[in-house]
């Protein structure tokens, strides 16, 4: 489904069900996964599906990494990529992030509903602003509408941000999320099967490494909303 970090390979997308754009749409990465062929302890070749080795299988698709073997192959569903994506961007200033966070939470069930199309989340920094970008992928005049409605419908109920539409194709994501607009890849599809290029192997700025945590429950608590204003932001807010 897409992963969103230039910086993370294919495998490590896979086996540690990596989220990605298209995750609303098509789910986690490992979800996509219809069998791998593995080294095993024994250094002997293996296949691994729901017919063969399924207990191997069931660790592919949910092993959070540590996966017990090499895996040299994948087989997995593919989908069509979009053609073209609907963008709504919003910044507001590192004061508004915790108004920013609770109110997106409380929208995210009717938001993460496959029916809309829609990517969203927040990006903080230690930076002077947070930015808010949600895509519409493919999306029909009734969905931008929608899309359109509830992304202002959080940005007014926060306030103090400013917004801006725009469309562009499935490639030019990608390349902006592998650093284009900084400078660290080149304008070109086939610059993106380089892993010389990107953050991910690009000198004192390359892609940091990091881990993420899926949660259960929309419930997000005012401390741990204060912890991760602090942390990101210290006295700047």
């Amino acid at each position: 489904p897409g992963g969103a970090e230039s910086g993370v390979g294919a495998a490590g997308l896979f086996l540690g069900c990596g989220r990605g754009m298209l995750t609303q749409l098509h789910g986690l990465a490992c979800d996509t996964i219809r069998g791998v062929r593995y080294v095993d302890a024994r250094g002997e070749l293996q296949d691994a599906n729901a017919d063969t080795n399924p207990d191997m299988f069931w660790m592919a698709k949910g092993g959070g990494g540590e996966f017990p073997g090499i895996v040299t192959e994948f087989i997995v569903q593919a989908f069509p990529a979009p053609h073209m994506l609907h963008a709504r961007d919003c910044t507001f200033p590192p004061e508004k992030a915790k108004a920013l966070i609770k109110t997106w939470v409380s929208h995210l069930p009717e938001m993460s509903d496959p029916v809309h199309q829609m990517f969203t989340h927040i990006t903080m920094w230690n930076s002077m602003y947070v930015n808010f970008p949600s895509l519409c992928f493919d999306c029909t005049p009734e969905q931008v509408e929608w899309f359109e409605a509830k992304v202002n419908e959080i940005a007014d109920a926060v306030g103090g941000g400013t917004c801006h539409s725009f469309g562009h194709g499935w490639f030019d994501q990608l390349l902006f999320e592998a650093g284009r607009d900084r400078g660290v890849i080149e304008n070109k599809a086939e610059a993106l099967m380089d892993r010389n290029q990107g953050y991910g192997a690009n000198g004192p700025v390359r892609a940091s490494k990091n881990g993420g945590y899926l949660a259960d429950s929309y419930d997000v608590s005012d401390e741990m909303l204060d912890t991760l204003t602090n942390w990101t932001f210290g006295d700047k807010r």
